[in-house]
């Protein structure tokens, strides 16, 4: 008897447990979600997040803002920076736990906001497979030198550069663990290693 009602009670308690839900939107070309749904996650889930990115080329800035379903735990808190020169990427995630509990508005510190740090790396950036470097002063938490050769994404589409610089030691640990980055922003391909 102690097994049919063990097994009701299992399934009432599966049937009865909700899913998270979060906010979700992808906005590719701005740094405001104007268009917000709700999603619900998978039952494994159990944070939702909100990120801000911001590639600077010289003047240009380009901002993209997602929200959703947790998808990494690495990503959580976490503040990505890398600087080469006259362009930037900059990512910043929150997660959250409750239903619809990201809607946190997110601010980008940039590498003008910060002051050197003592750690110089080879810095260049060219839409081309090589580049010629030069020193670049790193600033903030920027402790890490990196290379990039692979396609960001400009807003309408992908452009193909090659860049190397500054970065943040998350950006490395993130590396070692997971090998790549799968963001929107990134084109499928592209490679970044910390040297």
């Amino acid at each position: 008897m102690k097994t049919p009602l063990s097994l009701i009670l299992v399934i009432f308690i599966s049937v009865t447990t909700e899913a998270l839900i979060c906010h979700f939107c992808e906005n590719l070309s701005g740094p405001d979600c104007n268009d917000m749904k709700s999603e619900i996650c998978p039952n494994d889930v159990t944070k939702c997040y909100t990120n801000l990115m911001m590639e600077k080329f010289g003047s240009l800035s380009v901002y993209q803002t997602t929200r959703g379903c947790q998808k990494g735990k690495d990503l959580c808190s976490g503040t990505f920076n890398m600087s080469s020169g006259n362009v930037e990427v900059h990512s910043v995630t929150t997660c959250c736990e409750g239903d619809n509990c990201n809607t946190d508005q997110l601010k980008i510190v940039t590498s003008e906001d910060l002051k050197e740090n003592g750690v110089t790396c080879p810095a260049c950036t060219i839409k081309e497979k090589e580049c010629e470097s030069e020193n670049y002063k790193c600033t903030g938490t920027q402790t890490q030198c990196f290379e990039f050769s692979g396609g960001l994404y400009n807003g309408d589409g992908y452009d193909d550069w090659t860049f190397m610089g500054c970065t943040t030691k998350q950006v490395c640990d993130y590396l070692k663990t997971h090998g790549e980055y799968d963001v929107q922003f990134l084109k499928k391909g592209s490679k970044i290693k910390c040297t």
